[in-house]
């Protein structure tokens, strides 16, 4: 997984946040794919990048950012 962090440094916003998941998981993730989250989680990347490295991890995050879905598009 490799991130920017934010969208846009001057503002510190993650709305739109660019990361990218490079590889397949030895098939647990999809590759060639451009995906958009509407909903601003950025902790369903890393809950989605866990799980393609064989972590079976039920959720991701803390707080407010605390997820239980991963980007289901990338999972295989």
């Amino acid at each position: 997984m490799c991130t920017s962090e934010l969208s846009d440094g001057k503002t510190h916003s993650n709305t739109e946040f660019p990361a990218l998941i490079a590889g397949k998981g030895n098939g647990r993730l999809r590759g060639g794919l451009h995906v958009r989250i509407p909903d601003g989680h950025t902790s369903r990347v890393g809950l989605t990048a866990l799980r393609g490295a064989g972590i079976p991890l039920d959720s991701f995050g803390d707080g407010p950012g605390r997820v239980s879905n991963s980007i289901g598009e990338v999972e295989s």
